[in-house]
């Protein structure tokens, strides 16, 4: 019996040697990276003075210390940990002063715009809290309205800033705005206002980097329902400076709205991440693999194939990415239909040939939702920029409510339903505009002068 089970052990320990062999070997060739398509060319170079990016990397920096110089250090810091030492564990607060100076207090006092929220009424009733609020944390307020003053931005490095107190004191600032426009200085309250939409979309229109695209898209979406409310009590001539601000935004690019920039920033971090953690056997964390120990590392070095792990992801994106070249209103019915595919897929023998990275792309599945969300985001902030055109530009011609709906179908392309390019609907009943959303929920903004 003895030698029964003894035989047993031998050749289950010879397969076991001869299978992990066998892998190792097929391991050793990895697949090419596909090939990135160069965006470079249509961005302006940026001087490392004039670039927001430093300021807000080096935002939290300790109160004696300037913002855009520690920015320098910080991102200085992050690109020789992850290049020349080969380390994802950089935290920024390995830098003396770089960090520290946090947003303090209860924020539950700001009012957050969203739908069906009247924010001047909760800023009137909140007032003195919020006032409190903003001395409390004065040092990094004044470093948020220096930071509007920026009006370049160019991501440098792939060091992504903690967005949270900037997003914090955006909301405090645009219930300084709400209290100034109640308190009578109605121009103040709108250069205010102007400044952190302007703010806002230069953010929108030059970031890549998918969560900094995700936070300037945040950022001005805010500015835009601080905007819409308002001009709901706003008189003519405070009407015609607050219009000013949406009729100098453009329509969102195609390309912002399909995220090319930011899904090939996704790929070449992606990229970048994988060969270090090829070559060196790491088992810290990375894009997609975040795991610890020396297993995970010997995994990482031996049985973890960089290019064809990429490439799965090069294809799923490649797929979205098809959305760019279609027109506006057929962007979402197409990612509908794809919900499907939207998936990563490996052939049979990734068990074999990548059995890390098919184990850790596997883990995190992209699944529909969490990419076609984003672009789903970005069509509902184009739609939302034409309703609040449309509302400025009816008032301002004060037109009869028998000639809404009629000027409403003769507006270009430009200013129609992004998700059908039918006119937008007028709504008799409530006097109010709208349009139907891609969950079959009505969006609609007040008429208030008909």
């Amino acid at each position: 019996m003895k030698s029964i089970l003894l035989k047993i052990f031998k050749y289950s320990l010879l397969v076991s040697i001869t299978a992990v062999v066998f892998v190792f070997l097929v391991n050793i060739k990895d697949e090419k990276f596909k090939q990135i398509p160069d965006l470079s060319g249509m961005k302006d170079k940026v001087d490392k003075p004039d670039n927001a990016y430093y300021a807000i990397a080096g935002f939290n920096a300790a109160a004696s210390e300037n913002m855009h110089v520690m920015g320098y250090k910080v991102i200085q810091k992050f690109e020789r940990y992850t290049k020349d030492k080969d380390d994802f564990s950089f935290k920024v607060e390995q830098i003396e002063k770089a960090g520290g100076l946090n947003f303090e207090g209860e924020t539950n006092v700001l009012c957050k715009p969203h739908n069906g929220v009247q924010c001047l009424k909760k800023v009137v009733k909140n007032r003195q809290a919020i006032l409190a609020l903003k001395q409390k944390n004065i040092h990094l307020y004044n470093r948020y309205r220096a930071l509007l003053g920026y009006s370049k931005y160019k991501e440098d490095s792939f060091y992504i800033a903690a967005w949270s107190d900037v997003l914090t004191l955006h909301h405090l600032h645009m219930n300084i705005v709400a209290l100034t426009w109640l308190e009578g200085n109605r121009a103040k309250a709108t250069a205010m206002l102007a400044e952190s939409i302007r703010f806002g979309r230069m953010m929108f229109d030059n970031s890549d980097l998918l969560i900094n695209h995700l936070v300037a898209t945040a950022m001005y979406r805010i500015s835009l329902k601080n905007y819409e409310e308002l001009r709901g009590a706003c008189k003519d001539k405070d009407c015609t400076a607050l219009d000013r601000t949406i009729f100098s935004q453009k329509a969102l690019s195609k390309n912002a709205i399909c995220l090319r920039g930011s899904f090939y920033s996704e790929l070449e971090y992606l990229k970048r991440a994988l060969v270090k953690i090829r070559q060196n056997g790491l088992a810290g964390e990375s894009v997609f693999l975040a795991s610890d120990g020396q297993l995970v590392g010997i995994g990482n070095k031996y049985f973890l194939q960089p290019g064809a792990t990429y490439n799965t992801v090069f294809d799923l994106y490649q797929m979205i990415l098809k959305s760019c070249d279609l027109e506006l209103h057929e962007v979402i019915p197409y990612l509908k239909r794809k919900e499907t595919d939207l998936v990563y897929t490996f052939p049979w023998y990734s068990y074999v040939y990548n059995p890390v990275g098919k184990y850790q792309l596997g883990k995190t599945d992209a699944g529909p939702f969490w990419l076609s969300s984003y672009i789903y985001t970005m069509v509902e902030l184009e739609a939302y920029q034409r309703l609040l055109r449309l509302q400025a530009l009816i008032e301002n011609k004060k037109l009869r409510r028998a000639d809404v709906a009629e000027f409403l179908n003769n507006q270009p392309a430009s200013l129609k339903n992004p998700y059908t390019q039918a006119a937008f609907v007028f709504n008799e009943n409530n006097t109010s505009i709208s349009y139907t959303d891609h969950q079959m929920k009505t969006v609609s903004i007040h008429l208030r002068t008909l």
